[in-house]
């Protein structure tokens, strides 16, 4: 649970967040990863050449903080994906996405997104975009971390987080996906 106060903008004026809250991202911070894989065990790669050989993808940082670097390019889009089972969530459900980016060359524009992308399967086992949570694609080489809350517009099982970078420039990366 978590309380998180509004104005009329529908701005995020605070947000309490208790600190034994359960992160349900697994390695939503980047840290464990499967020797000779590109990306975190419990990541999904879509767009991306594959794990063993690619420069398209790679671990950057620190052992005390690894994040994923995405290499982009102007006619791809580039994704990692984690699929998160729901227990019995229901329409009105409130949950917090948080990340943290970084980006090299993202272009601000409207048809190149970079951020992160909530979907949710409906009652026709569908997957539709529930949620979007942007990135500023106009900072470069600025540390960035945003935090949205967002309702279930429906009963779910499950949901799935992307990660996304489309069409871009440089490089961006991701690291401390929390839900």
């Amino acid at each position: 649970a978590f309380y998180a106060d509004y104005d009329d903008t529908h701005q995020l004026l605070s947000l309490v967040i208790p600190e034994n809250a359960k992160n349900l991202v697994d390695n939503g911070d980047m840290s464990s990863w499967k020797r000779g894989n590109k990306v975190p065990k419990e990541w999904n790669i879509i767009g991306i050449s594959d794990q063993s050989g690619s420069s398209d993808i790679q671990r950057a940082g620190v052992p005390e903080n690894y994040y994923v670097s995405v290499l982009n390019s102007l006619s791809a889009n580039r994704m990692l994906t984690q699929t998160i089972p729901l227990d019995n969530a229901k329409s009105g459900d409130k949950y917090v996405i948080s990340a943290w980016g970084l980006s090299g060359a993202t272009l601000p524009r409207e048809e190149h997104f970079w951020g992160v992308r909530i979907l949710a399967k409906n009652s026709d086992n569908e997957e539709v975009e529930i949620h979007s949570m942007p990135f500023d694609a106009s900072l470069w080489n600025v540390e960035q971390t945003r935090l949205t809350a967002f309702s279930l517009p429906f009963d779910t099982d499950e949901i799935t987080i992307q990660l996304v970078s489309s069409q871009q420039l440089g490089d961006v990366a991701f690291d401390n996906i929390c839900l």
